[in-house]
Parts: C-alpha cells; structure tokens; sequence
C-alpha cells in the first residue's frame, strides 16, 4: 500500500556525521549510521523508509568516517542517487541541514540518521500536513511523559500549529509534553533560517532554535503526532530496542552464543542476569546443559518470556549408552542434543569431546569463572576463531586464561561483545517487541 504523502518528488536530506561515542566498542572503526539492525544498517533502514517519496536524490552529510558510509553505499540506492556533503566539525543538526540544504533551493524532506522508525509508522502524514496549507516547514512529534522530555520538546496548540520550541527544556516546557520525532518537511525560506543564529552552549547550531526564528517571522510550522514506536539509537540499549521493531522474518538467521563456565558451581550473581541478557538481544542460548553455571545462565535466560530464542544444550554421554549422565539436561534445556562424546576437563581439546560442538554451534562464545574445563572450551574458542571474552571480576577465576582474550566486567560491556562479534555475520536477530534491557542492577 502507497502510504500518505508518497510520490513527492521531493529531496531527502539525512545528517549522519555523529560519531556515536555511546556506542564504543561497536563504533570504534565506524560510524553509528552503519550498525546493523536485523541484517541492515541504521542508515539502510532510514533510506528504506523513505523511498516511497521517491526523491530525485537523497543528501547525506556525513563526518567521522564519512569515507566509509560512502564506500559502503556508493553513489546509488535502490536507483536512487546519492550525494555526500562533509560537516566538518559536529556543530548540530541545524549546521548539518544548511549544508546538506545548500544546493536544493526547492522544499525538502530531512530524517535523522540515527533513528528507526517501527514499521507500522506512516510518515507521509507529514508530507500532506506541509503541502496542505500555507506552511513553512512540518515536523513529526511524539508524545512523552513530561519526565521523559529531555530534548526538543516541541509545544502544539489549536490545529496542530507548532507555538514552541526548546531544545533543552525546562520544567515548564517538559510538560508540553511532546518531543521533535525526526523527520521534517522544509520550505526553501524554512532552510534559509538554519545556517544563522547563535550556537548553543554546547557549541552547536540547534534545530528548535532555528525553527523558533522561523515563528518569529510569521510563518506556519505544522506538527504531526506519530502514531506507532521509534528510537534515537545513541546507547546499546537503544539498538537492541530498534531491533525489537522487526519481525523474525525481517532479515536473516537467529545466531547462537555459548556459554562456558564451571560445571559445580552456578556464579548465579552474573549467571543469570547474562542470560536474562541474551535472551533480550534474541539470540540462542548454547550450553553443555548441565549443572553450575550452565544450569543458573539456563535459569537466567528462559525466565525471559516471551522470547524468540531457545535454550540448547550439548549434553554428554559415553560410548554406546543411551542416556545422558546424572544431572544432564538441567530442567532449563529446552532443546537438548545427544551426542555419544564425554571426554571433558584436561581431555577437553581432544578429539572425543563434546566441547568442540559446544563452542561450534555458537558464533560467538563468553566464558565465566571455571576451571580446566572452561579454559579448554576457551583454547578451543580460539583455534576455530570463533569470538570469545570473559566475563570475570579477576582473571583468576578462570586459572590459565590464554592470552589475548578481553576480560568483562559488567554486563554492558558483554553485550556490546556479543552485539559486535555477530555483526560480522550479519545474523543478529531482534530481541521482545517493547522490552528495554536494563534491569535495575545492569540488565
């Protein structure tokens, strides 16, 4: 279905110079823009969002590592060209739309870079609201809980006509009670307006105080309610949120993470919280499904409900013998996996050991406290190059920890892990629609 507003013909500007310092580790080599949300970059889900306007080009300001979005997009989208104009320092959104703007002297459409719009969202509303009338510009709004009102809070009197704007609201402006939501339709005259006025106290060029001399002058800006669900994604939490907003069939495979850890003690204090973890992001859990820590990260994750993944265990058995040893599977596999292999411990890198198809069956591998067991799954984890950390409070929890593997500790720092060595597949599944991650003590 062709949603409102579509067919436009207008340009589409989209800033993505932000350098996403938030985001560390995930941004060490690359710019927000580029993570992935479910198989496409933060940046491809702003482009698909926007190609049923069918714009005859779309502008993206780029900054920190413009050069790879433009290696990684080239100069065509979908048939779309597209045009790079560089922001050399960040100094805001206003400063990046009257560069990206400079050359388009005709109504444009702008999106923020580092939003994600749910699909159910219909942004042509917009579109309609500034060609209906005599506006100058048109903005989508969210509505938000005064206490929730951090940044451009946007106040909208009788007809949806926009009265104020703040970017950094005080008490009597949160509880106007709605938020700029990121996509905008502009006037020539509107983009005239963003290259001037005084830079905040941040040193940047804000958009609410562009658009407040915009009023200033007489002209109309139209405010649209967003109706369904969308992120800024600055914080890792808000990247797995924007991946909650699609559906399992909205890119490709669920990837797996084992978790290797003693099999006597359980470590519940960080156990389970990381498995409450990993089922949030969607991943499936792999285990060797026994007890210790195997059991309490088990426990962790199927306490999560719903959820998309499933906890798999690898269970052991000896030769010939039909079930598995006492205590395999903990009651928290959901699927368990026979094999005929039992050696572990110091024989845990021999050919006859289940651990190999533990560390196998997961893209990528996180480590708690154990012993000899662990550390060979660990050496294993390595010889197969498969993504391995530790998530220990000392190095000494894990006697024998090979060199070169990054010890964590908390359970951000484990999930930007597990976020970043996915992303190399490009598999990394969404986790429950609507569920934040945190969880009062770190997820």
């Amino acid at each position: 279905m062709t949603p409102a507003g579509a067919a436009t013909g207008f340009p589409v500007v989209i800033p993505v110079a932000g350098r996403g310092t938030r985001l560390h580790p995930l941004t060490g080599d690359r710019p927000k823009c580029l993570l992935p949300v479910r198989g496409f970059s933060i940046l491809e889900r702003a482009l698909r969002s926007v190609v049923p306007f069918r714009p005859p080009e779309i502008v993206l300001v780029v900054g920190w590592k413009g050069e790879v979005v433009r290696r990684t997009l080239g100069t065509v989208w979908q048939g779309i060209p597209l045009r790079y104009v560089r922001q050399p320092e960040p100094l805001g959104l206003a400063h990046a739309l009257a560069l990206g703007a400079r050359d388009i002297q005709r109504p444009f459409l702008a999106l923020h870079g580092d939003v994600v719009f749910a699909p159910e969202v219909e942004l042509g509303g917009v579109v309609d609201a500034f060609l209906d009338s005599d506006n100058a510009a048109a903005l989508l709004v969210e509505e938000r809980p005064p206490q929730e009102v951090t940044r451009g809070a946007v106040r909208v009197g009788a007809g949806e006509r926009v009265l104020e704007l703040s970017e950094y609201p005080d008490s009597g402006a949160r509880r106007w009670g709605r938020v700029a939501a990121g996509f905008y339709a502009f006037s020539p005259e509107a983009a005239e307006l963003f290259a001037g006025g005084e830079p905040s106290e941040a040193g940047e060029y804000e958009l609410p105080e562009a658009l407040s001399r915009l009023l200033a002058t007489g002209a109309r800006v139209r405010a649209v309610t967003l109706r369904g669900r969308r992120v800024n994604v600055n914080t890792v939490d808000d990247l797995v949120r924007a991946r909650s907003f699609f559906a399992a069939g909205d890119g490709p495979a669920r990837p797996r993470v084992s978790v290797l850890g003693s099999g006597s003690h359980e470590y519940a204090e960080r156990a389970e919280p990381l498995g409450r973890a990993l089922a949030r992001v969607g991943v499936n859990l792999v285990t060797g499904g026994g007890p210790g820590v195997m059991a309490a990260v088990a426990r962790g994750f199927t306490a999560i409900r719903p959820r998309e993944g499933i906890s798999v265990g690898i269970l052991p058995s000896a030769p010939l013998a039909s079930t598995p040893p006492p205590g395999y599977p903990n009651p928290w596999v959901e699927l368990p996996v026979m094999t005929h292999l039992d050696a572990r411990g110091e024989g845990g890198t021999a050919p006859t050991s289940r651990n190999h198809l533990v560390v196998l069956s997961g893209g990528a591998a996180v480590a708690l406290p154990g012993a000899a067991g662990t550390r060979t799954e660990v050496e294993l984890a390595l010889r197969y190059g498969r993504p391995v950390a530790a998530f220990l409070d000392d190095p000494g929890e894990l006697p024998g920890l090979p060199q070169g593997v990054p010890v964590l500790s908390t359970i951000q720092d484990v999930v930007a892990f597990v976020l970043q060595a996915l992303d190399g597949e490009r598999t990394l599944a969404a986790p429950i629609p609507g569920e934040a991650m945190g969880e009062s003590a770190g997820l």
